[in-house]
This record gives C-alpha cells, sequence and structure tokens, in this order.
C-alpha cells in the first residue's frame, strides 16, 4: 500500500514542478500573455528543464522498483537495465518508432474524423492557423514543442514511475489523465487574472477540462498500447493541429448528426481496434 501511495505522490509532485514553472520568473505570470514571444521562449526554457528533472525522478523510481539504485545501475555498460528504462519510458518501441509515429496519427486522425472531414469546420480552423496574429513560436509551441514535453511528462514519466510502484496500467493511465486534466485548471486562475469573468473562466476551462481528460485517456490509450513516446507525441501534435471537436448549430442536423456519428464511430474503432 505505501509503496502504490508513492507513486502517487511522486507523479503528482512531477506533475506540479511542471505545471508551477509555467509562471517562474516576471516574464510569466498569470496576468501574462501566453503568446507573446517572450512567455514562449521563457517556458520553453523552464518546462524542458523540468521535464529533465521528470525523466531523473522516473528513472530513479524505476530503478527502485527493480531494486535500487547501485553502481552496477549507474554502469553506462548496463545494457540490460539500460534497456528496461528506456523501454519503460517510451524510447525504445517495439514496433520501431515510424511504425509508433504512424499509429499515432491514423488513431489522432480516427477519433477526429468528424473535425478534419468538415468542410466548414476545416476552413475555420485554417482561418484560425494562417491568422496574422499567428507567429512562428506559437506553433512550434502548439504543434512540437508542448506536445513533447507533456507527453513526456504525463505519460512517460508519470506511467514509469506509476508502474514501477507496483500500479496496473489501468490504474496508470487514469491517474496521469486525471492530472493531465487537473494541470490546465491554471487558465481559470490566468483567465480571472486577465480580467475574465468568473462565469466566463469557467465555462472555458470547465470545456478544456473535458477535451484534455478525453484526450488524456486517448493517448494514455496509444502510449500503453505502443510503448512509444513518438506515437503519443504524434498522437498530441496531430489534436493540436485539428483542433478539439465543434458541435455544430442545432440548424444544421445534417452536419451535426454526421459529425456526432464520425466521432462515435472513431471512438469505437480506437477502443476496439487500436
Amino acid at each position: 500500500m505505501t509503496r502504490a501511495l508513492d507513486g502517487y505522490v511522486a507523479t503528482a509532485v512531477i506533475v506540479a514542478v511542471y505545471v508551477l514553472t509555467l509562471y517562474g520568473g516576471r516574464a510569466s505570470t498569470l496576468k501574462s500573455d501566453r503568446d507573446s514571444t517572450e512567455v514562449i521562449a521563457r517556458r520553453f526554457l523552464t518546462t524542458t528543464t523540468s521535464s529533465i528533472v521528470s525523466v531523473a525522478l522516473a528513472i530513479w523510481a524505476i530503478a527502485r522498483g527493480e531494486g535500487g539504485v547501485d553502481v552496477a545501475f549507474i554502469d553506462a555498460f548496463d545494457r540490460e537495465r539500460w534497456g528496461s528504462m528506456r523501454r519503460a519510458l517510451g524510447l525504445s518501441p517495439r514496433m520501431g518508432a515510424w511504425r509508433a509515429c504512424a499509429y499515432g496519427l491514423v488513431v489522432a486522425l480516427t477519433l477526429l474524423a468528424g473535425e478534419w472531414t468538415s468542410s466548414t469546420a476545416r476552413c475555420g480552423r485554417y482561418r484560425e492557423l494562417t491568422s496574422s496574429g499567428r507567429t512562428m513560436w506559437m506553433n512550434v509551441r502548439d504543434f512540437a514543442h508542448a506536445p513533447l514535453m507533456e507527453e513526456l511528462v504525463f505519460r512517460a514519466c508519470a506511467t514509469a514511475t506509476m508502474r514501477a510502484s507496483g500500479a496496473s496500467a489501468l490504474a496508470a493511465s487514469a491517474w496521469s489523465t486525471a492530472l493531465f486534466a487537473l494541470a490546465h485548471a491554471h487558465h481559470f486562475f490566468a483567465m480571472r487574472a486577465r480580467g475574465a469573468s468568473f462565469a466566463l473562466a469557467l465555462r472555458s476551462t470547465r470545456n478544456q477540462l473535458a477535451y484534455t481528460s478525453a484526450f488524456g485517456a486517448l493517448a494514455s490509450r496509444v502510449f500503453v498500447r505502443t510503448e512509444s513516446l513518438v506515437a503519443a507525441t504524434t498522437c498530441h501534435a496531430a489534436c493540436n493541429l485539428i483542433g478539439p471537436p465543434t458541435i455544430p448549430p442545432l440548424g444544421e442536423r445534417r452536419r451535426r448528426t454526421i459529425i456526432t456519428a464520425l466521432g462515435v464511430i472513431g471512438a469505437l474503432c480506437v477502443l476496439v481496434r487500436f
């Protein structure tokens, strides 16, 4: 029981450190514009640093679960033990990096089929991504850096730490999903600090928590199924690119029905086939 509790506490600490570093220093506070180049650059540095710390903590947790850290473990030539470390963190997928990447992409496209097959949703997303206010650094953050760092922390490190404490794959996935959703609650306080009303901030954060919970469960399934960080990262980046599911107005019954049906079919395919 104590060992299992250690796993829950350790992963919570890893996630807390990652989230708190988003607001480290004067250049990045709750009132800061998250899309400004200065804030993005600082968060690149802080989240990368905290991710490295997370990997170190996860390796320590895995080593502890395997009997402790000793000289043999530190020896770079202990290939078998380091190999198990890399597999636990999703760095050595058995299916290979390219197949894992394709797997993550197919899962994202299947689940969000209703979005990228809808011309209306596709055009709206295209206008959003090509707007004059969107910078190169925002694209790097949304489609490369953030997916990699978040999957490294919330999937690889959290799952590996939980599994090392004796938790099942289901328990590890559920806990990492819960932490991933809760880690986005800071957007409520950021919106309030920038002057948004309580109702608006609550509604926006509620919708975001719902989406991140669903996505977190999907990414956890991809990671556990493939044992690949690149698969989960590709899935994350693709979902960010396509955008969250949109619900058409009630007046657009045909489009609403098609998108809903495709979403349900995609979810079933992911759960059953993938």
